[in-house]
């Protein structure tokens, strides 16, 4: 009685001339169709993070298209809001070439 082994793939490295048989290949989640195209994007949709402050969930939101007004903040305050978030990273970015 010949053994069943499941899905199996033959992997072919053309520049080492080596060959090799993978067998026992577990199941994807990700739903496919072999008789399909599939599309391919650059970059995968990004989700956003948990944000230890509302000010920076805010800021994201903003960066990714969520105007002021979607954020329930005045104009002056999300201006604030950048400049503080701006200088604070170009100092961390910059420290090595402030004088002291």
């Amino acid at each position: 009685m010949e053994k069943s082994f499941g899905k199996i793939a033959y992997f072919e490295d053309r520049l080492e001339y080596s060959f090799k048989t993978i067998t026992n290949i577990p199941k994807t989640s990700i739903h496919y169709d072999t008789w399909d195209s599939a599309p391919f994007k650059r970059y995968g949709e990004k989700r956003m993070p948990q944000f230890k402050s509302k000010e920076l969930e805010n800021l994201w939101m903003y960066a990714h298209g969520t105007s002021y007004k979607g954020l329930g903040l005045h104009p002056q305050q999300l201006s604030r809001l950048l400049r503080k978030y701006i200088k604070e990273s170009m100092e961390r970015e910059y420290s090595q070439f402030t004088r002291k």
